[in-house]
This record gives structure tokens, C-alpha cells and sequence, in this order.
């Protein structure tokens, strides 16, 4: 698996894309799979915290869907550390 910067340079040497544009697709990519694995391990919750649980992480995503680089690379690192605890 190639890292965000690793697999942006590869497409740019092979002409598929613009740094701006393959960056914001990794980054989407990124935001997605995460949020697809949180909800996949809140399926092993009882279900009144899985409830709880999945409409918490869809308001945060959402919430947070326009915010600056800076805090969204935050946002994905205190996420990434809860599905590590899960």
C-alpha cells in the first residue's frame, strides 16, 4: 500500500492527475475507508451502543466534512485511535 505523498507521485509520473486533485481522491479514499472499517467494529456493540454509536460517528463525519487540512488530519487521527481501542 502506498502512503498519501508515495502514491500521489506515482500517478503524477504516469500523467494521471494533478497534486491538488490526487491528494484531495487519497485523502476521500482515506476518510471513507475509516469510516466504513468504525462502522464495521460497532457491529460487535450491543445494539443500543451500536445505535448510539454509528449515529455519533455519522454526525461527526458529516460535521466535519468542509474543515482546513490541518483539522481534518486531527479529526483522522483521534478516529484512527478510537478504532485501534475498538
Amino acid at each position: 500500500m502506498y502512503s498519501s505523498e508515495a502514491g500521489a507521485d506515482l500517478l503524477l509520473r504516469r500523467g494521471l492527475g494533478s497534486t491538488r486533485g490526487i491528494m484531495s481522491a487519497l485523502h476521500v479514499s482515506r476518510v471513507r475507508a475509516l469510516y466504513r472499517r468504525i462502522l464495521l467494529l460497532h457491529r460487535v456493540l450491543p445494539p443500543d451502543l451500536k445505535d448510539l454509536g454509528d449515529q455519533h460517528v455519522k454526525d461527526e463525519f458529516r460535521r466535519h466534512k468542509a474543515s482546513g487540512s490541518k483539522e481534518a488530519e486531527r479529526f483522522l487521527q483521534e478516529w484512527e485511535a478510537y478504532a485501534a481501542v475498538l
